[in-house]
Order: structure tokens, then C-alpha cells, then sequence
């Protein structure tokens, strides 16, 4: 069987797309993983003028006409990809009628019904037990209408939603294949107008000199704007964390660095990872810095799990970074966000990762703006409580993103009364440029004078955008968020022509010799 897996993003992560298609390519030797992005939103020219425009209409054909020699399509794709998949996916079958379309991915497991009007098969679930079991019996030529995970129509036009297929466990994860990052993996140049190989010069264009990874998979919190709460109500052991052991995390990474040699920097982009046990996080520790040796950044924190023990374990092992999200600091908010935590807890965990600031860059904490339903007196609320967080720290500012179906969606309507809003398509990472999320980023780069500060208050109300400003401001502060990341020599913000910095750095040993020093001095924490 000839296979063909199609990733469609703004960018090249896909992290759980590339742990789909090595698993696919374990099971089917004739299968070719393609990567299908226009521009790059995590480049530093769409991170200072928030582009992230897709521009793919006029190629379409002469994508549609390599991928259309397959006898089985995979498609992984985000919400704001769905138009441009749906019509290439439309192209395919004007050529090959018979080639089946089996979508997975964050939008097919909110929206499946959706995908269905483009698509063959939806998995609604981890893809690993029910691609097995439908691959099985395409290949014995048998039926798949009762594998457990799986969305489809029937011919007379009804769709059929098979039970639940559970997550994968602990033992399964650690027997799955590791992370696809094969040179021969294909991507769509939009300049040469085809596919080209994903080799190195490709990797530090798009990635730089960073990895993106992930060693936990499920999410014991229930936030109501996350697909979490979606995928909880389809499975409870969504909420439980699992993973594989910490020396199969090391060894994958060690797999991607035989092919990418130049990576420095790793970044775990993982939901739970500080709700592990100290006696895992510590294992991994010592594995990862025994076999590893480079500095990681943790992502995905959350204020529940911080505690000194935790993040001195990280530190010692390597982290230079961590990322929380407090998402808002209105406790009205909070609620309806369903963030089970307190102000005391945020901040006071803000306070534990600042103990660690000689050795790591500026925290990050991500707030959700943009919410329809907070009045003035939450946004009041919000703002004089982030003057509290103790410096310095960076801000991750997000757009709020409706999930329809989603846990949020009824908390609208129960605690407000204000109807939600469809935002399915809504990109998250491009904040309105209110003076409100302004003052935001004004706030993370200096701490202005209390005084100053409660005048702002009585302005910040105004929902006039102010789009230049905001890009001036936000220039400002992702120059102070650069020094930040600079000051320990961390460029894993760096790429396309901004990775020929790191790149020198780490070919004439400078990184190494570094690193070494650093690792010797967290070693005395």
C-alpha cells in the first residue's frame, strides 16, 4: 500500500504529526511524510507584525498532483488550516476518486462532523490503536466500521461515531518508534513551485537550532478554553498523565541530534510535564544530563505543580527557561475559565521560578486577552494583580479562541450573560491592539512608577485598536526578551537567517565550552 502523510501548518513543528508518521512508517514501508507551509509565524519578522497569512491557492494543483498517487492520505491540520486543507484534499480526488482521506489532528477530533464533508475516515482519538487495527484490515481487505476511535459516513449519508478508543499507556509509549525527523521527509518549497527534501540547511531555516519535543501526552487539569476539556468528554484517561520512561525521552533525542547534529537547545513542549513526580523528573535528570549535556527549555508549566524542589531539579539538569501559563489574574475569570489554582498559588510560583533567575532567561507566563465577557472590574482586577509578579518575566499574550462544544463555551453562557462567540478559525497568537493588551507588554519590559500605573487604569477600557503602536511596543519588548534569552547564550528563538549566529557558535565549539561552564555551576545550586 502506498501511503502519503501530509502535515498543514504555519510552520514545522507537528510534534504529535511526526510521532504519527514514524508509527505509520513502522507499519508500511512505502510511506512518504510531506511538510506543507507558506510562511513561518514563529519567524522574527510574523513575531514582530503578527503575518501569518496563508497564500497556497496558486499551488494547489501542483501539490495535489504529487500527493495524489497514493492509495491512503493522512492529514493532520489546525483550525485555521481547514479551508486551504479541504480544498486541497478536493483537488486529490478530482485525480484519484479511489484515494481514501483519513484526517486527524486537533480540528478532526473537535470538528469531525466538519471534516467529514472533505474526508473519508476521521480518528477522533490518539491515532497509534486505531490506525493499527484500520490498517490491518484495509490490508486482509476487510471492513473497518467497528474500530473503536473512528467518525465516518455511511453510504446512505449518516455518520456513524464508533466507541471510544482509550489513550495509549506508559508500556506503549515507550515500545512506539521514535520521532520522524528523516531527511527524506518532503517539503513544499513555494518558491521552486515543488517538494524538496527536509535536510539540515531546511531544519535551521524553519527551527533554527532548536528541537521541539514532548515527553508527556494527556493533561489532568479540565481549562475550558483548551481542547482538553473536549477530548476529556470522550475519554476520562485524557486526564491522566502518561509517558514512556525517561531513558526512551533521552534516546529519541538522541536520534534526532544523529541527524541534525547542530540542534543546542531542547524545548519540552509538553501540557503536564511539572505535574510528574520529583522521582521521575529527577531520573530523567540524571539520564539527560549524563547522555545529553544541553541546555532545554520547559514549557506548558502550570502554577498547581510549581514548587522549589521541581524547578531545582530542572535547573541542575539544564533548564534555562520555563513557561507558565496564569492565563488571568481576575479570579471571575478564572472560574469560567475552569483554572482550578488562586492568585496566591500564581503568585507565589511565580516567586519560586524567580529564585532560579541567575541561571535561566526571563520566565514567560501566558495570559489569554480578548475575552467578550470580562468587565471592567476583571480587567481592573487582572491588571493590578500582574503588577505583583516579580521580576523579570516576558508575557506570552493570546487571543481566546472559542472551542466550540468545549467546556467554556457553557461557562459563557452560565456565569455571563453574554452569548459565545464563534472564533474556531480566530489565530490566538494575534491579540487585538487594544491599550489594554498594550499595556501588557509595556509592563514586562518595565515596571512603571505605581503612580503612573493607577492613572493607566482609567484608560485602558477603550476598545480602540491602535495597530502601529502595538507593533512599535511589541518590537520593544521582544528585543528586551532577546537580551533575556542572550544573556546565557540561548538562540533557540533564532531562525531562518538569525541561525547563522548559533550556527557559527556551534560549529567553532563556543556553545560546547559554555555549556560545560554552566552545567558546572548549576551543578552547586
Amino acid at each position: 500500500m502506498k501511503i502519503k502523510m501530509v502535515n498543514i501548518e504555519n510552520g514545522l513543528q507537528g510534534i504529535g504529526f511526526r510521532k504519527m508518521s514514524s508509527y505509520v512508517k513502522s507499519l508500511n514501508k512505502d510511506t512518504t511524510t510531506y511538510f506543507i507551509s507558506p510562511t513561518n509565524q514563529f519567524s522574527l519578522f510574523n513575531r514582530i507584525f503578527l503575518n501569518s497569512d496563508f497564500n497556497l491557492l496558486g499551488d494547489l494543483d501542483i501539490i495535489a498532483q504529487e500527493l495524489s498517487c497514493a492509495d491512503l492520505l493522512g492529514f493532520s491540520f489546525m483550525s485555521e488550516c481547514r479551508d486551504i486543507t479541504a480544498q486541497l484534499i478536493s483537488r486529490i480526488k478530482n485525480i484519484n476518486k479511489n484515494a481514501i482521506i483519513f484526517v486527524g489532528g486537533p480540528h478532526a477530533r473537535i470538528y469531525p462532523e466538519d471534516c467529514l464533508n472533505f474526508s473519508d475516515i476521521i480518528c477522533v482519538s490518539e491515532g497509534e490503536r486505531p490506525f493499527f487495527q484500520f490498517y490491518q484490515k484495509i490490508q486482509n481487505g476487510n471492513d473497518y466500521f467497528d474500530i473503536p476511535g473512528l467518525t465516518y459516513l455511511k453510504k446512505d449519508g449518516s455518520i456513524v461515531n464508533t466507541k471510544p478508543s482509550a489513550p495509549m499507556t506508559n508500556e506503549e509509549l515507550t515500545a512506539a518508534p521514535f520521532i520522524d525527523f528523516d531527511v527524506k521527509n518532503k517539503f513544499y518549497d513555494t518558491k521552486k513551485k515543488q517538494f524538496v527534501p527536509m535536510d539540515s540547511k531546511l531544519y535551521k531555516k524553519w527551527l533554527g537550532l532548536n528541537l521541539n519535543i514532548i515527553w508527556t501526552r494527556g493533561c489532568p487539569n479540565k481549562c475550558a478554553y483548551c481542547y482538553n476539556s473536549a477530548f476529556l468528554r470522550y475519554h476520562k484517561k485524557y486526564a491522566q498523565l502518561r509517558h514512556p520512561s525517561p531513558k526512551y525521552m533521552v534516546d529519541e533525542i538522541r536520534s534526532v541530534l544523529k541527524t541534525h547534529p547542530m540542534i543546542s537547545w531542547i524545548s519540552f513542549f509538553d501540557d503536564g510535564m511539572m505535574a510528574l513526580k520529583p522521582e521521575v523528573l529527577q531520573e530523567f535528570a540524571d539520564v539527560y544530563s549524563k547522555e545529553i549535556k544541553l541546555p532545554f527549555l520547559t514549557y506548558g508549566t502550570h502554577p498547581n505543580y510549581i514548587n522549589d524542589e521541581k524547578v531545582k531539579i530542572l535547573v541542575k539538569a539544564g533548564s534555562i527557561f520555563f513557561r507558565m501559563g496564569i492565563q488571568n489574574c481576575s479570579p471571575t475569570v478564572l472560574n469560567i475559565y475552569n483554572r482550578k489554582t488562586s492568585l496566591n498559588k500564581i503568585i507565589q510560583s511565580t516567586r519560586v521560578i524567580n529564585k532560579y533567575k541567575k541561571f535561566i532567561a526571563p520566565p514567560a507566563y501566558d495570559i489569554i486577552l480578548d475575552n467578550p465577557f470580562a468587565t471592567s472590574e476583571d480587567l481592573k482586577e487582572h491588571m493590578e494583580n500582574m503588577y505583583l509578579i516579580p521580576r523579570p518575566y516576558v508575557i506570552n499574550l493570546h487571543s481566546l479562541r472559542i472551542v466550540l462544544g468545549s467546556a467554556l463555551e457553557d461557562n459563557i453562557k452560565k456565569y455571563t450573560n453574554r452569548e459565545t462567540i464563534e472564533a474556531k478559525d480566530k489565530n490566538l497568537l494575534h491579540p487585538e491592539a487594544t491599550f489594554f493588551n498594550i499595556m501588557h507588554y509595556i509592563l514586562s519590559v518595565v515596571k512603571i512608577p505605581h503612580f503612573l500605573f493607577r492613572y493607566s487604569l482609567d484608560h485602558i477600557y477603550n476598545p480602540k485598536e491602535y495597530k502601529t503602536l502595538i507593533i512599535f511596543v511589541r518590537f520593544i519588548f521582544l528585543v528586551r526578551r532577546a537580551l533575556g534569552h542572550l544573556k546565557n547564550l540561548d538562540f533557540s528563538f533564532l531562525t531562518g537567517r538569525g541561525s547563522f549566529v548559533p550556527y557559527f557558535l556551534w560549529k567553532v565549539g563556543v556553545l560546547k565550552f559554555y555549556n560545560k561552564i554552566m552545567y558546572e555551576k548549576r551543578n552547586k545550586i
